[in-house]
């Protein structure tokens, strides 16, 4: 929970970045992602712009929502490993997705 101006906002962090967090009552910079969905209106919330970048990458790919990004960020060691390996599978993906649709249009 982050208080902003008196109003209170429940922001979804990974664990990495909670326990990075100041103690309570210190104030605090996040940047966040604001996700809205049918049922729910979600922030989540991340410490650097780099983070904040990353997860917007990855929820990029076909079948990796909010949730599923913010959990790969539970490893703090490779991260930038980790942002190269998924930044490449987006490409493919992508490239595997194309040459999907110019076989289905018998472009092959």
């Amino acid at each position: 929970m982050v208080d902003v101006s008196g109003v209170g906002y429940r922001v979804l962090v990974s664990p990495g970045t909670l326990d990075k967090l100041p103690a309570v009552g210190t104030p605090v910079k996040l940047y966040t992602y604001f996700c809205v969905r049918e049922d729910a209106l979600l922030l989540y919330g991340f410490l650097t712009k780099e983070e904040l970048g990353l997860f917007k990458q990855l929820i990029t790919v076909s079948g990796i929502g909010p949730k599923a990004g913010l959990s790969s960020f539970r490893h703090e060691c490779g991260r930038s490993a980790f942002c190269n390996f998924f930044l490449r599978m987006r490409e493919r993906l992508q490239k595997l997705r194309e040459w999907g649709r110019k076989r289905q249009n018998g472009w092959y």
